[in-house]
């Protein structure tokens, strides 16, 4: 959505670098939730270089592909450490 709409017009006019800033900015805020807009612009700032260097959404897509399936798979199959029970607790 964001590449379409602000990454490839602007990067016509504007450096690269510039063009993915203005790309990242709604592709943050299209991430809706206060703590994730930050790191989704900057994931998003990432994707658009990806597009720019490639000249393909193809590949763009695969990389927030691969994004949300770390996100969504590595927090169940991280094991956590818990503290063992204070002495005499158990």
């Amino acid at each position: 959505m964001a590449r379409g709409t602000t990454g490839s017009p602007a990067a016509n006019r504007l450096p690269v670098s510039l063009a993915a800033l203005l790309s990242a900015i709604p592709f943050g805020i299209a991430h809706i939730q206060p703590e994730h807009i930050l790191y989704a612009a900057a994931v998003g700032f990432l994707l658009a270089l990806l597009y720019q260097r490639f000249r393909s959404l193809w590949a763009s897509i695969a990389a927030h592909m691969a994004i949300n399936l770390l996100a969504s798979e590595l927090p169940v199959h991280t094991p956590v450490k818990t503290c063992p029970p204070p002495w005499g607790l158990q």
